[in-house]
C-alpha cells in the first residue's frame, strides 16, 4: 500500500506516520518512508519564471517518484510506502507564497485505477491557534490569517484530489491516539 501524508506544518505528520510504520512493521511488511521536504533550495528573490519553473519540476519528479512507487506497490503487495508529503502542498503553498498557481499537481495525480486503488491519502488540518502555539520557526508563516488561509487552501486541496481513498482529518478534535485509531481503520 502506498500510504500519503499531507497537511500543515505541525499536525502531527511525522508522529502518525511513525505510528503507521511500527505498526506495518510488526505486522510483517517492508516498509520504506520517503519525506518529501518543502523546497528550500530555491530563494523568492529568483527570478521569477526560473523559481516557478525550478519548483514545479522538482514537484514533478517528487510525483513521478511516487508514481513509480505505485507501480513497484502493483508488483509486489508485501512493501509499503509512506510519503511525508508528496504533491498537495505544492497546491497551497504556491498560490499564498510563490505567486503562481499549483493546480497542474491534480494533473498529475491522474493514475490508472489499479495504481490509484493502492493510495491512501491523509490530509491534516488544525485550527490556526494550535499550529500557531506548535511552530517552530520552520513555518512558511506564523500569521493568523495566514495559517487560516493555508488551512482553508488545503482543505480546497483535498476536495479537489482524484486521488480516491482520501481522507481529511481534523487533528483538534482527537488525541494522537485517536487520530493513529482513524487511520487504522483507513489502512
Amino acid at each position: 500500500m502506498v500510504y500519503i501524508f499531507e497537511g500543515l506544518d505541525r499536525t502531527g505528520k511525522s508522529t502518525q506516520i511513525e505510528l503507521l510504520k511500527k505498526k506495518l512493521e510488526r505486522e510483517g511488511g517492508a516498509v520504506f518512508t520517503v519525506h518529501c521536504d518543502a523546497i528550500k533550495s530555491f530563494s523568492k528573490d529568483e527570478p521569477k519564471l526560473n523559481y516557478e519553473e525550478a519548483v514545479k519540476n522538482a514537484s514533478k519528479t517528487r510525483y513521478s517518484a511516487l508514481l513509480n512507487v505505485c507501480r513497484r506497490y502493483a508488483l509486489d503487495k508485501k512493501i509499503h510506502f509512506i510519503f511525508d508529503r508528496a504533491h498537495l502542498g505544492e497546491a497551497v503553498y504556491s498560490p499564498m507564497y510563490r505567486n503562481y498557481s499549483g493546480d497542474y499537481v491534480f494533473d498529475m495525480e491522474l493514475m490508472t485505477p489499479e495504481v490509484i486503488e493502492a493510495v491512501r491519502l491523509f490530509v491534516f488540518v488544525d485550527t490556526p491557534e494550535n499550529l500557531i502555539k506548535r511552530d517552530d520557526g520552520e513555518s512558511f508563516s506564523n500569521d493568523i490569517e495566514k495559517k487560516k488561509k493555508e488551512i482553508e487552501l488545503f482543505i480546497e486541496a483535498y476536495k479537489k484530489t482524484h486521488i480516491k481513498n482520501a481522507y481529511l482529518i481534523d487533528i483538534s478534535e482527537f488525541s494522537i491516539e485517536d487520530v493513529a485509531k482513524i487511520i487504522e481503520e483507513r489502512v
